[in-house]
């Protein structure tokens, strides 16, 4: 088959979906009858200061798969930091609160971890934590549950090192049997790919009934100033990403050939840009779920186009335009303005599809 046929074949087929999503759209419609009722949200709390430094001193353990790590393999990754043991109820509600929250939000980004290190590692062995990042339905791939083995050595390096709050073993046995063996700090803190601590959030105290009482819009400011700082860091490493694969080139197997993504990438772009349409359509009609829906749809189709993206230009030589003139000037100023707006908005793109799904919809708007 001919390079143009195949092209037309392939652009009818977009255009097919396209017709057929919009079609989707406008039958499911009259089913979706709930008004958009934004929830007041406001934008008030106490500023808090960012403190930098940087982790000198590792720490090994083994993982909930029983495999043994260092938190010196998470370099190049943005990660969360946390405290945490098998039977401490605290724990339970922030980790699949806020913990499993960002997990959902950042969890298919290759480059975001979350490691929860055991201030009991005496009694959270690996079968416990297994079972503990089950219940969380927890990827080993990007979510540890670590012991270190040794109580003193791990308090001394979490107080010492990752400088989080001192940890007391509780005597009380009402007290043990209410909260646990241990009182331990239930912030965490955000590390950069440099293993720099950038900032901790202490949200399970903001969302206690005494943090409540000191500033009741505290929690929210904190999960906002955690979720953009994430959002700006991973835009960081996409924009990375687009640079190194400039300079990097990748070997293919011999008959391998990644040649054909461009049409590709037109036709995933073609798509979204429908499915955007469909969605600002939807709530403006005040159709909530299918804006939503739609929403993450383009975001997952942008995700699978910027993967196909670099794929291609990492094992392909860059195509020079040959036009000269009028054509040529116009030419770059295009592509210009398109690298200098993509980079300028996809910081934005972020903050704003996190408002949306964590139902902030005033931020989001």
């Amino acid at each position: 088959m001919k390079r143009k046929t195949t092209i037309a074949f392939f652009y009818t087929g977009v255009a097919v979906i396209s017709v057929g999503i919009i079609s989707l759209a406008m039958w499911l419609r009259p089913g979706l009858n709930t008004p958009y009722q934004a929830p007041i949200v406001l934008n008030s709390g106490k500023e808090t200061a960012t403190q930098w430094f940087e982790i000198s001193k590792d720490l090994s353990a083994v993982n909930q798969d029983n495999q043994p790590v260092k938190l010196s393999d998470l370099r190049g990754k943005v990660w969360i930091a946390a405290e945490f043991f098998a039977v401490c109820p605290h724990c339970a509600v922030r980790n699949g609160g806020e913990l499993r929250k960002l997990y959902d939000e950042f969890g298919k980004h290759p480059d975001f971890h979350i490691t929860c290190i055991s201030v009991d590692p005496e009694n959270d062995k690996q079968d416990k934590l297994a079972d503990y990042a089950k219940a969380l339905s927890a990827e080993t791939k990007n979510w540890w549950f670590l012991n270190a083995g040794d109580a003193t050595t791990t308090h001394e390096y979490l107080e010492k090192e990752l400088k989080f709050f001192g940890i007391r073993q509780r005597t009380d046995p009402l007290d043990i049997e209410t909260n646990g063996k241990y009182a331990h700090d239930l912030g965490f803190i955000l590390v950069d790919r440099d293993f720099k601590v950038i900032g901790k959030w202490p949200l399970a105290d903001a969302r206690s009934e005494d943090g409540k009482k000191l500033d009741p819009n505290l929690y929210q400011k904190l999960k906002d100033e955690l979720f953009g700082l994430a959002a700006w860091i991973l835009s960081a490493a996409v924009m990375l990403l687009v640079v190194v694969m400039q300079k990097v080139k990748l070997p293919l197997p011999e008959g391998w050939s990644t040649a054909f993504l461009p049409p590709i990438h037109a036709g995933i772009n073609a798509v979204a840009a429908v499915v955007l349409l469909i969605s600002v359509i939807a709530i403006k009609l005040g159709h909530v779920k299918l804006h939503r829906a739609g929403m993450v749809t383009a975001m997952l189709l942008s995700v699978l186009f910027l993967l196909s993206y670099v794929a291609y230009h990492m094992t392909n030589d860059p195509t020079r335009y040959g036009g000269t003139g009028t054509l040529r000037t116009v030419y770059f100023l295009l592509l210009i303005s398109h690298i200098v707006s993509a980079a300028v908005s996809l910081p934005f793109i972020l903050f704003t599809f996190i408002a949306g799904w964590t139902n902030r919809f005033a931020a989001h708007r």
